[in-house]
């Protein structure tokens, strides 16, 4: 993202520097597009809305915009799955898959909260698997806005220091990598022990 900022530099000034609210409803019609086809990382998209509209109106623009695409693509791939003729079940014999979408079954909003609170895990493969779990929409949609939140912000923080205080961006992005690190750490703790704990229920 950095790169690119650099690279274009004087055009995206040009741009940047008119925070006309008039254009908050294509920037967010360009966020669901972006997010239903990534053309591009949306952390680019996202930074360089923090630096057009500043943290809070950035962020919350990145934030909307990407629910929205997320819940969009969740209910086409549920519709698509809704259908006989499409119904066609992926049987693994993996114990241990079948016990981690048995738990993500049974906390289908932590599960749905860790995987958007991790931005390399791929959105389009959260929203295809939410939907071939069939889970709620509404747990569906409140985790995947509680769980863009922070990294949304992130990335519109980001982008607004990029343009002004390069030290305050990197230390953003280190601290938010420590927390990547302990969310990832806990939930992969939590999953271990309820796996560890069905196993031994199943065979006392």
């Amino acid at each position: 993202m950095a790169v690119l900022v650099i690279s274009f530099r004087e055009p995206l000034m040009d741009w940047l520097q008119e925070d006309r609210l008039t254009d908050i409803p294509i920037i967010l019609l360009v966020g669901i597009l972006f997010g239903l086809v990534p053309v591009v990382p949306y952390g680019v998209f996202a930074g360089a809305v923090g630096v057009k509209y500043g943290f809070w109106i950035g962020g919350l623009l990145s934030v909307v915009s990407s629910t929205l695409a997320g819940m969009i693509m969740f209910m086409v791939v549920l519709m698509t799955l809704s259908r006989p003729s499409q119904q066609k079940p992926i049987q693994w014999n993996s114990r241990k898959w079948q016990a981690f979408t048995q738990l993500v079954d049974q906390h289908a909003f932590m599960a749905i909260l860790v995987f958007r609170l991790i931005p390399f895990i791929p959105a389009q493969l959260i929203h295809i698997f939410a939907a071939y779990r069939n889970i709620s929409w509404v747990v569906f949609l409140l985790a995947t806005f509680l769980g863009k939140i922070p990294v949304m912000l992130v990335f519109a923080f980001v982008g607004e220091k990029l343009t002004s205080s390069l030290s305050s961006a990197l230390l953003a992005i280190v601290i938010y990598l420590g927390f990547l690190i302990l969310v990832y750490g806990l939930y992969r703790m939590y999953i271990m022990y309820k796996l560890k704990s069905a196993s031994d229920s199943k065979h006392p």
